[in-house]
């Protein structure tokens, strides 16, 4: 019996044992994990264990960025290899999940030094800030006149609307070094910089990218602002931030989320965010030709829309769509991206740009994962760098360009431009640039007409406007004011 018990005992503390070390071992799993090139989830319901105003400090230490502030390690970012044209961006910076990516400082960093060395071709502009933190929003232009508003298209590249979707800013900065770094050695680069103005906002959502890349003291899954919903001054993921990719003002309060705990929480009205706000107004003042939102993941492009009064110019959105599709593999295959129509009644960014800022915009899904392995990035961000090619060569055929003008002082008029194939109430006719008075819009090849009106002008209507398949057509016109056609008796 004694040797029975004992070994009971003996089963029972090695049972003890085994129960201790699988503990201790998945321990050390998880804190393997989290420290390793994957992504973890930190448990909101972890983070609300703790008091509403230790957590509060706990996001909100870190200082605003400064972009002045430079530092010498940017040195290795900026490297070019010494065999041919390459942008060198993908370098390690320092241990954890976001190692192959840049933080928000280094962001800065690299703009601040890019626009030091390359003042001839690059423009930066501060266009909003986040909406708690203040973090800038920055919009780079890449052109041969980066400083000068001239009479050529204007195309825009944005990324990370969304805070944790790290892969479309990583996209952009890549872009942005190949097209600079690139410029006097490539005539391909050269064509596309001095002939058009490349546009950039590589974060969008600064308040909410800071958040994500700080490593020790963040919900890496965060995807919203930190708008401080319940007005008590502390950051509660539970209840704060919104979706800023469903706070455009096209159909916003249709069918899109109005409950502040979710993570596409709407906002409380349209553009009601700083953030929104910036890319609004940038949009309005710039009347690109042609919008790509970097997002992650799916392996998509997203066109405007398919589930109500479709748009006028559907079929060539769709053949848009399809090409943009056409230039990127996906990652675990030899198939192509795949096109899908968004829901155009949630308040998103290219629904607005296409229904009322006169945009063909598209949102790319980037990549099979949030955050893939560090080896990953550079072949992702250079597959996926095709699209933007794709558009930039897009630019050249099967279009029409000119300027309006007052015919009585020549000056540039801000005019309407309505295609009658693609005219509807749905959406908003586009518009020529306020300063130059220069019109560039994407168009199915074949015969239109096009009438131009402004506020205190006769419109013109022009017939029989030919659109070649190989080639941009011009078309300048000139409006009479209406006092002169009519002149007041004396």
């Amino acid at each position: 019996m004694t040797t029975r018990h004992s070994k009971s005992r003996l089963k029972i503390v090695l049972g003890f044992i085994c129960a201790l070390l699988f503990i201790i071992g998945i321990h050390g799993f998880q804190t393997n994990y989290k420290q390793s090139n994957s992504v973890f989830k930190t448990s909101i319901k972890v983070l609300n264990n703790k008091p509403t105003v230790e957590l509060a400090d706990q996001f909100f230490e870190k200082p605003t960025v400064e972009l002045a502030r430079a530092s010498m390690a940017l040195d290795r970012l900026f490297q070019q290899k010494t065999n041919g044209f390459s942008p060198d961006i993908n370098q390690t910076k320092k241990q954890g999940f976001e190692s192959q990516f840049y933080t928000f400082r280094e962001f800065n960093q690299l703009i601040y030094t890019l626009k030091q060395t390359y003042p001839h071709l690059l423009h930066v502009e501060q266009i909003g800030s986040g909406s708690v933190k203040g973090l800038p929003i920055w919009a780079l232009k890449i052109s041969d006149n980066p400083e000068q508003r001239e009479n050529e298209p204007a195309v825009l590249f944005t990324s990370i609307h969304h805070a944790k979707e790290l892969l479309g800013g990583q996209l952009c900065m890549y872009l942005l070094q190949y097209f600079l770094q690139g410029y006097e050695k490539d005539e391909r680069i050269k064509k596309w910089v001095d002939d058009n103005a490349i546009w950039m906002v590589p974060i969008l959502n600064p308040d909410g990218y800071e958040l994500v890349m700080d490593e020790d003291r963040s919900p890496q899954f965060w995807r919203k602002n930190l708008r401080d919903n319940n007005g008590n001054g502390k950051f509660d993921p539970r209840i704060d931030g919104v979706d800023i990719n469903r706070n455009y003002d096209f159909n916003w309060d249709d069918e899109s989320d109005n409950d502040p705990r979710s993570w596409y929480y709407r906002g409380p009205y349209p553009f009601s965010e700083k953030e929104t706000q910036a890319i609004r107004d940038l949009a309005l003042r710039e009347r690109f030709a042609i919008h790509l939102d970097f997002h992650s993941y799916g392996e998509v492009i997203l066109y405007p829309w398919d589930n109500f009064t479709p748009p006028p110019d559907k079929n060539l959105i769709i053949d848009l769509a399809t090409n943009i599709a056409k230039q990127v593999r996906r990652n675990r295959s030899i198939d192509h991206y795949a096109i899908r129509p968004l829901n155009g009644r949630l308040g998103q960014s290219s629904v607005w740009m296409r229904g009322r800022a006169g945009v063909l915009s598209f949102i790319v899904e980037v990549g099979d994962s949030h955050v893939p392995k560090a080896w990953q990035v550079s072949n992702i961000t250079e597959s996926c760098a095709n699209t933007a090619f794709y558009v930039l060569d897009r630019l050249y055929y099967s279009a029409i360009k000119g300027v309006v003008r007052n015919a009585y002082n020549k000056r540039p008029i801000l005019a309407e431009i309505e295609f009658d194939r693609y005219a509807s109430s749905v959406v908003e006719n586009p518009y020529s640039d306020s300063e130059t008075g220069f019109y560039f819009r994407i168009a199915e090849a074949g015969k239109y007409k096009i009438t131009f009106s402004a506020p205190g002008f006769r419109s013109k209507i022009v017939h029989d406007v030919i659109v070649d398949s190989d080639k941009i057509t011009t078309l300048n016109v000139e409006l009479f004011p209406i006092e002169e056609m009519y002149p007041s008796a004396n």
